[in-house]
């Protein structure tokens, strides 16, 4: 409670000299001691300062939480860009607790969006622990396979029944407020998704192909229905869109290999990647790359050796179309959020920078 309006170096000393105030006086460590451990902590309040040195806004427009880049001397380049989606069932700010983006908002130099999903009208059967839905649960309008279908079977024929509204539109507009208000790149453009924020991320690079830079999905699936992916329909228009595609293979809810959800069918991880691999007009098979450790034991994650995550990238993709599929051989749906290590964060950053839009595909967010 002394920490809660108290910038973080005061509420360092506040609890210092509280310790300090409280200790037997026989039992306190010498003046000496004493200097040394405030100095100690004067330099952890310091630092923690630093890191932590965003600025955060609403978006009154539509729900989100904004957190933007302190600026500093030794940064001049625009800021990138970086929408957070979550999962259905849950809240943003539940994922960006979870992946924790924001502690790399400064030293990264990239403006965050973590957007509220809108709610469905009718009841969520599927929403359960560890977020807890229930009636009128947040979810994405993405595609008949994920997520608003608002209790009917979703089918392609009735786009009402998985798209009661355009939630394209309503992220599209975010983008567009941080580019114009905040200075964000508008050649790095990256969406990261969360399961039904994944198949949402997807959705976007289908329809903005020419905006979006790259996308980074997690658990989700691709818009593989026919006709839905608008870049794909028509080639001419579209653009390539660089794609990490990340699955648990444990994962019961979006299947690596393929299922159903809500009476729908969901594409296979493999599907998924094969799509936009075509697409980007990749050729010569895959290439395996450098295996990551990014999740930690325990919970719903069972590891079972010092790399958890496999990557392969399809070869010779086109200027920025690179695709890769990353694999979690013992991770589940949950799993792979409730024990990541920081290192999920930042290697999600680490591919979007290395796949900024190039230079003559980049066009003016509009």
């Amino acid at each position: 409670r002394l920490c809660v309006k108290r910038p973080p170096r005061r509420c360092t000393f506040t609890i210092a000299a509280l310790i300090v105030f409280i200790t037997p006086e026989a039992a306190r460590p010498p003046l000496a001691m004493m200097n040394y451990l405030l100095a100690l902590v004067a330099v952890v309040a310091v630092q923690h300062a630093a890191v932590h040195a965003y600025t955060s806004e609403r978006y009154e427009a539509g729900s989100a939480n904004i957190y933007i880049p302190e600026p500093s001397d030794n940064q001049t380049a625009q800021p990138a860009l970086v929408l957070e989606l979550s999962g259905r069932c849950q809240s943003g700010r539940d994922v960006e607790r979870a992946l924790n983006f924001r502690r790399l908002v400064d030293t990264k130099n990239f403006v965050l969006i973590v957007p509220e999903a809108r709610r469905n009208t009718a009841f969520c059967p599927t929403c359960g622990p560890p977020f807890f839905g229930g009636p009128s649960c947040q979810a994405w309008a993405a595609s008949p396979a994920c997520c608003a279908n608002d209790g009917v079977v979703p089918t392609l024929e009735n786009r009402a029944s998985f798209e009661p509204r355009d939630d394209v539109t309503y992220l599209h507009d975010m983008i567009k407020h941080a580019v114009s208000n905040y200075n964000a790149d508008a050649r790095k453009i990256y969406v990261f998704g969360y399961s039904a924020g994944g198949f949402m991320a997807h959705r976007l690079a289908c329809e903005k192909s020419t905006e979006i830079a790259a996308i980074f999905s997690l658990t989700g699936g691709g818009i593989v229905e026919p006709g839905l992916c608008a870049a794909w329909n028509n080639t001419t228009a579209g653009s390539p869109v660089a794609v990490a595609h990340a699955h648990p293979m444990r994962d019961a809810v979006f299947p690596a290999d393929g299922g159903t959800f809500d009476g729908a069918p969901t594409p296979s991880a493999n599907e998924t990647v094969s799509g936009w691999a075509e697409f980007n007009g990749c050729e010569g098979g895959v290439q395996v790359i450098n295996g990551l450790d990014l999740f930690r034991s325990g919970g719903l994650f069972a590891r079972g050796q010092d790399q958890d995550t496999s990557r392969v990238a399809f070869n010779n993709c086109g200027d920025g179309g690179n695709v890769e599929f990353w694999t979690i051989p013992s991770g589940t749906h949950v799993g792979v959020v409730t024990q990541n290590r920081p290192a999920l964060a930042e290697s999600i950053l680490e591919f979007f920078y290395a796949n900024p839009k190039p230079n003559s595909l980049a066009m003016l967010v509009n």
